[in-house]
């Protein structure tokens, strides 16, 4: 990165599970740099052989046995053994399930990268989107000009792991380092 500017991004993460969206290349991209102090349970990247495969409706019923998943635990946790996760990339959407009942930040030092967005057709795309923080459109803003996304259902991840309908898009606004 020498002689590229770099950027940061801080991303809360709250007790239970949330889905995020990495937006720079880090620095140190090694998972247990950027988790490191924060005590996560585990953290998820959906990189499916089968692109139009169906995505999980409920994180909490368990990730490992659905292909296309991949997982990071850290030790001293049981299954850390298990992990097949190891690194962090831009503009990538990730799950975290975080331990305890206290809000935990984390930020990434890195440079921003460009990538174009793959959309699944007739299936689920896990995605977000690059925002100045406080500057974000509500969903029907930002989708209204798309005829292939008019009337298309949108989740958002709550803390107990259910994916929720965003019920009215226009009254809802999307997050920087959120995805859905």
């Amino acid at each position: 990165f020498s002689g590229i500017a770099v950027d940061q991004q801080t991303i809360t993460l709250k007790p239970g599970w949330n889905a995020i969206y990495v937006e720079l290349e880090p620095v140190e991209n090694q998972i247990t740099d950027v988790f490191s102090g924060v005590p996560v349970e585990s953290v998820w990247r959906w990189l499916p052989k089968d692109i139009g495969k169906d995505f999980v409706v409920d994180p909490a019923e368990g990730l490992l046995s659905v292909d296309g998943w991949y997982g990071y635990f850290p030790e001293p946790r049981p299954e850390a053994f298990l992990s097949n996760l190891y690194t962090i990339s831009a503009n990538t959407p990730y799950l975290v399930k975080l331990d305890g009942n206290v809000d935990k930040t984390i930020t990434i030092t890195g440079k921003p990268v460009l990538r174009k967005k793959q959309w699944t057709t007739n299936g689920y795309t896990l995605i977000g989107f690059p925002f100045v923080e406080g500057s974000e459109p509500s969903f029907g803003d930002f989708f209204a000009t798309s005829e292939a996304h008019n009337d298309q259902p949108i989740y958002r991840l709550t803390q107990l792991g259910q994916w929720e309908i965003v019920a009215d898009p226009y009254l809802s606004a999307m997050k920087s380092g959120e995805s859905y």
